[in-house]
């Protein structure tokens, strides 16, 4: 989650807790759930770290907390957008690199980002469809058909849902590297899916 709030930061400058509340509820929340608990304990964390720094401001008799995005940060940010997906939580981490993907001004760093997304969906494929055929040629005992059929589909599923994934990755990964070489590294704002 910490990620995801530097990356609101970046992309939308200083916020409160509770406009970064809104953020996740206003569509964040469809493949990244957040309690304003959880929030403020990644805001203490970030605190902690220097990523973001807090700022009391008067807002009419009361004072609100603004958290803004430090330099490291940004950085910190950056780095996590075109590194590696370490994380067991393949689809919620690339849905949030794709949600936050604009917010990389550099074409090369958008190009990295899906990169990474497309070696780790293409990784985890790799296993399921070597897991396959030993699930397929499997003896099932009679009393245990039923639920071996749906144990098979839930197989099936992961397959299925890989595959789309990495198709739809492999894809905007491919858009992106031809603006990149149509407009040049650094160009920004282009709308990948036009």
């Amino acid at each position: 989650m910490a990620y995801v709030i530097l990356g609101l930061l970046v992309a939308f400058g200083p916020q409160t807790i509770y406009s970064l509340n809104k953020f996740f509820e206003a569509g964040i929340s469809l493949f990244y759930a957040a309690s304003l608990g959880a929030l403020r304990q990644s805001l203490t964390r970030l605190l902690a770290d220097d990523w973001v720094s807090v700022e009391d401001r008067p807002d009419g008799k009361r004072m609100k907390r603004v958290y803004s995005v430090t330099e490291s940060g940004v950085e910190a940010f950056r780095a996590w957008m075109v590194g590696s997906i370490e994380d067991r939580r393949l689809e919620t981490i690339a849905l949030a690199k794709l949600y936050l993907l604009g917010t990389l001004p550099d074409r090369s760093d958008r190009v990295a980002a899906l990169e990474s997304i497309v070696d780790r969906v293409r990784a985890d494929e790799a296993v399921l469809l070597d897991v396959a055929p030993q699930v397929a040629q499997a003896h099932v005992p009679d009393e245990l058909r039923e639920v071996a059929g749906y144990q098979r589909l839930t197989l099936e599923y992961g397959l299925r849902s890989h595959a789309l994934a990495r198709e739809f990755f492999e894809e905007l990964l491919a858009a992106e590297v031809g603006a990149q070489a149509t407009t040049g590294a650094t160009d920004a704002g282009a709308d990948p899916a036009a």
